[in-house]
């Protein structure tokens, strides 16, 4: 079929390529017939532009012959050369764009020397006029005659060789349309000559690829569309690339798909119905399975609970036993701050003691020095009685001073050995507490690591709780699947049953 479409598709391209192939000999031979025509029509229209003005430059020489007669005045002759020396130039550089190369050289030749001399020729012969001096103008006038006489005859030949090229252009046009007539003609039949040829060639190939008559192959397949297999299938000797070899083996193969559809079909039907009672059986099991599994898992969620119970139980034991151990060490922290209150007590009581030995030294220096001025006023006689007075005093005070620093400090020493008892009894109900402080902090650490086991069984548990679970579910699910699997062998045979009906509408050849 790939073959047969690029054999169309080369049939379309090659009928394109000729219709293209002539369409432009076609357009190629009128567009030189065109240029020939064209060339001709422009050569006659510059004839005809010649003849008369303004190339010609006949007007110009009327003008002259009428401004030297006196009919025309100075000023009008000089303005008529102006406009037709203006119209020859415009019709000139015209015609010098639009003429071929040939004429071109022919138009700026003679004609145009000549011209270009004569309206010099007219110029000069207007000033002389205007300058009053009568006598050279009939020179000028004759010179002006000889470069008209070398214009028309440039005129002259310059329209015969416009005539010829005219000539030469239209039989240029009607040779090439003649070429180009002939050419499409060859063209034409060589497209036609090709075609017919790759039209035998296609048709050729489209008999090959199918190995007969299309109607012999539309009755083969309809005949095996009707389910009819011992149809006979003509193939040429050597042939196993057309469509009729194919539609050969393909009858040989359905017949034997077939043979083997219908044996695999009756095995089925067999094997479905053994496994129908096997998923009865198996149904029955399942429904067993999962009974059993759903009371384990009833007894797995009441051990969950009580294990979540012991463990919330070791947890407050925890909590209790941690803050215990807070508290202990509170306890601590209160009997070694009582212990530094009273070392602080005894160095003070220390230094009041160290304070009242300098007042009793100074007493003691008092009364010497008292009794020292007591002795110089009893030397002194009567004036130093007063003195000697005061000085008896100063030594009764420093005499009752020391009494009383020796009292004070007989009392600081009992307050000292008494601080000092304190802070061994203090010291040792800290030691006594530091020791309950680390047996409650042993007793919480058990609890944690209790509560912690107590997490980790509980967490088992629920894990097995789960498994369990998840087995119950998988067990209802294979007990599903396995009604499905009923369902699906009962389907099964029905669909066997079908398949034998379908089969045997197909008539098959014997192997």
């Amino acid at each position: 079929m790939k073959s047969l479409a690029h054999n169309l598709l080369l049939l379309i391209c090659c009928s394109i390529l000729m219709s293209a192939l002539v369409t432009a000999i076609s357009l190629y031979g009128s567009h030189r017939s065109a240029q020939s025509t064209e060339s001709g029509l422009l050569a006659k229209d510059l004839m005809s532009d010649i003849k008369p003005a303004p190339i010609y430059l006949i007007e110009l020489r009327l003008v002259l012959s009428r401004v030297v007669e006196g009919t025309l005045s100075v000023d009008q002759a000089d303005a008529e050369i102006k406009r037709l020396s203006a119209q020859w130039h415009q019709r000139v550089d015209y015609w010098k764009a639009a003429l071929p190369p040939e004429l071109q050289q022919n138009l700026l030749g003679e004609q145009y020397q000549a011209g270009m001399a004569m309206i010099k020729d007219a110029n000069d012969l207007v000033e002389l006029i205007r300058s009053g001096a009568p006598t050279p103008l009939f020179e000028k006038l004759k010179a002006a005659d000889k470069d008209f006489f070398a214009h028309q005859k440039g005129i002259e030949s310059f329209v015969k060789a416009s005539a010829e090229y005219a000539d030469n252009a239209v039989e240029k046009a009607q040779h090439s349309s003649a070429n180009s007539t002939q050419w499409q003609l060859i063209g034409s039949g060589a497209a036609v000559l090709l075609l017919l040829v790759v039209g035998w060639w296609v048709h050729r190939t489209i008999f090959r690829s199918l190995g007969g008559e299309p109607s012999e192959v539309a009755e083969i397949a309809n005949a095996v569309a009707c389910g009819d297999l011992t149809c006979e299938v003509k193939v040429r000797d050597g042939d196993r690339t057309s469509v009729m070899a194919a539609m050969e083996t393909m009858c040989q193969q359905l017949t034997m798909v077939i043979h083997l559809v219908h044996e695999s079909s009756n095995q089925i039907s067999t094997r479905s119905s053994e496994i129908a009672s096997g998923n009865i059986d198996l149904a029955s099991r399942t429904e067993e399975q999962a009974s059993a599994l759903e009371q384990t898992a009833s007894s797995m969620e009441e051990m969950t609970a009580t294990v979540k119970q012991n463990a919330e139980n070791a947890q407050s034991a925890s909590q209790l036993a941690n803050t215990a151990s807070r508290s202990a060490e509170q306890g601590g922290a209160v009997v070694a701050q009582v212990v530094e209150t009273m070392d602080g007590i005894s160095s003070s009581a220390n230094k009041i003691t160290d304070i009242i030995g300098v007042i009793d030294s100074i007493a003691f220096q008092t009364n010497i020095l008292a009794l020292n001025a007591a002795v110089e006023a009893a030397r002194a006689g009567d004036q130093g009685r007063g003195f000697a007075v005061v000085a008896g005093e100063v030594r009764s005070l420093a005499q009752r001073s020391a009494s009383a620093a020796k009292e004070i400090k007989e009392l600081i020493e009992d307050s000292v050995n008494q601080v000092a008892s304190g802070s061994r009894l203090v010291n040792e109900a800290g030691k006594t507490i530091n020791t309950v402080v680390q047996d409650v902090k042993r007793v919480a650490a058990l609890m944690v690591e209790i509560t912690h086991a107590s997490d980790e069984q509980s967490s088992g548990i629920e894990q097995v709780s789960t498994a369990i679970s998840q087995m119950d579910v998988t067990t209802q699910q294979n007990a599903a699947m396995v009604n499905q699997a009923s369902e699906a062998a009962e389907s099964l045979l029905a669909q066997t049953y079908e398949l034998n009906t379908a089969v045997s509408q197909f008539k098959l050849a014997s192997l």
